[in-house]
């Protein structure tokens, strides 16, 4: 597999995790306005927090959920090239190569969790999938002459 395709087959997990990350981050952001959040042994303890500091934490509030918005656009966009890429495979010579390479690395799953999902043996669905990847390979290669 060339660096470019797995570039492009990697991205869509990448962004999960970032995603993934920033989601937790806002979910922390919140969580620390709440008054049980208060740890009085290390805070600065005010009766009510002032505008500036409420404005500040408004804005990161704002930019990481503009931060998510713009990752999910990109996901759907890395979903979409690689569902592009598929679409060169041969499916008369590969029956389900576009599946396992779908499920493989846009869904997540491990290769026996696809074993199951597409019906085939061990041997055939590592075929065809190696099969497909040389296919994609010289599809990149081809389309970037």
């Amino acid at each position: 597999m060339t660096d470019e395709l797995y570039d492009i087959l990697i991205k869509p997990r990448q962004i999960k995790l970032r995603i993934a990350k920033l989601t937790l981050e806002l979910e922390e952001l919140r969580l620390s306005v709440l008054p049980g959040a208060i740890r009085y042994d290390k805070d600065r303890v005010q009766a009510s927090p002032d505008s500036d500091q409420m404005a500040q934490y408004m804005v990161r509030l704002e930019d990481r959920e503009r931060e998510i918005d713009k990752l999910r656009v990109a996901l759907e966009c890395a979903i979409n090239d690689i569902s592009d890429l598929t679409d060169q495979i041969d499916t008369k010579v590969l029956d389900q190569a576009a599946l396992i390479i779908t499920y493989k690395w846009i869904r997540g799953l491990k290769f026996c969790d696809i074993q199951k999902e597409v019906g085939l043996s061990e041997s055939t669905m590592f075929r065809q999938y190696n099969a497909a990847i040389e296919e994609l390979d010289k599809f990149l290669k081809l389309d970037s002459k």
